[in-house]
């Protein structure tokens, strides 16, 4: 009797399984990222319309040699670099035998686009496409507001989306902006502030000696060019 279409092929590993990825494959989701030689222990295991599919837990020795690009798209991403998904046909029982890890032969780095409003910011940061976007901080608001300053072109008209106030240097607000949600303005340029925080965490006066005024306030508007 030939085998229905759908049933499931036999199940060659258990949970617990030792498992090693044959080489030749590659990442599904990444496809410059090769996964011969990653060993692991199989946690989970799935069937559906035939095929098999487990979940490895990548071991030590897999885990301290994956490229680091694979790190960060997977934090940028939101995926665990602990575990993956493969199917059956992808896996080898590990025997124990020395085979090291397949490493990418050429990283493809995708352009950042001005459409991607994360890209956007990468830019401002000097960041690649496969560079998560830092936690919001003191340095990277410095960082952006240098960036803006430079490459904003004075003036032009906007849509103000959502406002809100954070901290970090220097104070500075755009000339022109006195509207709530929704509101349209025309933007005609930086106003800055005239105060700095030092490393030690003084507010200090541009040229001038420290200051007792606690820390600075930034104006963060998100707006739509009209």
């Amino acid at each position: 009797m030939s085998r229905s279409k759908h049933e499931p092929k036999t199940i060659r590993f258990k949970a617990g399984d030792k498992v090693r990825v044959k080489y030749g494959v590659i990442d599904p989701d990444f496809p410059d990222i090769p996964l011969g030689g990653w060993t692991g222990a199989i946690t989970e295991i799935e069937t559906a319309a035939g095929q098999v599919t487990y979940e490895i837990r990548w071991d030590k020795k897999t885990l301290e040699g994956i490229h680091p690009v694979y790190r960060n798209r997977c934090e940028r991403d939101g995926l665990e670099v602990e575990t993956m998904w493969l199917g059956d046909e992808d896996l080898e029982p590990e025997d124990g035998s020395r085979v090291p890890i397949e490493q990418p032969t050429k990283i493809v780095t995708k352009p950042l686009s001005e459409k991607d409003q994360d890209d956007r910011v990468r830019m401002a940061l000097a960041l690649t496409h496969d560079d998560p976007l830092p936690q919001v901080g003191r340095k990277t608001l410095l960082v952006y507001y240098r960036y803006l300053a430079v490459n904003l072109k004075f003036p032009f008209r906007a849509k103000s989306v959502r406002q809100s106030v954070a901290h970090g240097p220097p104070a500075a607000r755009p000339q022109g902006v006195r509207t709530g949600r929704g509101g349209r303005a025309a933007l005609r340029g930086w106003e800055p502030g005239d105060q700095i925080r030092d490393p030690a965490g003084r507010a200090r006066r541009r040229g001038g000696e420290p200051q007792s005024r606690p820390g600075l306030w930034l104006l963060v508007l998100e707006l739509e060019l009209t």
